[in-house]
């Protein structure tokens, strides 16, 4: 489905990025370490999206999408438009399988009729915008629970054949370092998941989750069981849910809960220290 990898030529430039990813302390920052290298590897823009998937016998439940990209602000818009997520080829491939496929492999489909209306005039309209080449990496299946995928462009009038190129020369890095991503993207929560419980409300979840009553709480927490009441109440509104082993298993599932202070090592001791 793609073209051949060459071996790892930016291996040097590409530890100081793993560093950087494995010590970031936010999304946003572990973000910003990828499209950086990104980049610098001739590929300026990328669209991405996780969601946390909860399965069960009796349904799905998503608990959380996060949405990252470096696309003009009306260009992401589109491409988070529930209706071009429904059509857009490449979305839908993305939303099913783990793999790496080009923008060719959607001309070919559209040359042999295999597109629907609705799906050409989604792929048509992201190259009206200049983009006529790409890959989609989908990584469904690399960690339980999580679904994501990542569509990374060329410049504005780069054409596949030479996307192609750049490839064959560091595609090998770019799918170990968005895959590393992910895996980061998905152990942090994101900022408008922080935000939504306070610091008490998390402490309380966490001590629900540990088997105590809100009497054994309040003694905990030094609050009285009223009090403790409403830090539950409180989170089980913020985060959607009727009960609170809900609010317990969605706040886990968006690691909003047992998440320390999550301030990052004070150093990072290069890896070439650690031989």
């Amino acid at each position: 489905m793609h073209p051949a990898i060459s071996s790892w030529a930016g291996y040097p430039f590409m530890i100081n990025y793993v560093e950087r990813l494995m010590y970031a302390p936010t999304i946003d920052e572990a973000w910003k370490a990828l499209t950086d290298r990104l980049q610098e590897l001739g590929v300026p823009y990328a669209h991405y999206a996780l969601a946390r998937v909860l399965d069960s016998h009796a349904e799905r439940l998503c608990t959380d999408v996060i949405t990252l990209s470096n696309l003009e602000p009306e260009l992401q818009d589109r491409l988070s438009d529930p209706e071009y997520v429904a059509t857009a080829p490449t979305v839908r491939w993305l939303h099913e399988h783990s793999g790496i496929i080009t923008w060719d492999w959607v001309r070919e489909r559209q040359a042999r009729g295999l597109l629907t209306s609705a799906e050409e005039q989604a792929f048509t309209s992201l190259a009206q915008s200049g983009f006529q080449a790409g890959y989609a990496i989908g990584m469904a299946g690399i960690a339980p629970r999580l679904n994501g995928g990542i569509a990374i462009y060329g410049p504005r009038g780069m054409t596949q054949d030479e996307m192609d190129r750049i490839w064959r020369r560091h595609g090998r890095e770019i799918v170990a370092l968005v895959g590393l991503a992910h895996m980061r993207f998905a152990s942090l929560p994101s900022n408008l998941a922080l935000d939504q419980l306070t610091p008490r409300q998390r402490e309380a979840l966490e001590w629900v989750s540990h088997g105590k009553s809100s009497q054994e709480i309040a003694r905990i927490m030094q609050l009285s069981p009223a009090t403790v009441e409403k830090h539950l109440r409180l989170a089980r509104q913020a985060l959607g849910v009727r009960t609170t082993a809900q609010a317990v298993i969605l706040a886990m599932a968006r690691n909003q809960i047992f998440i320390g202070d999550r301030k990052p090592p004070q150093t990072a001791l290069p890896l070439l220290q650690l031989v």
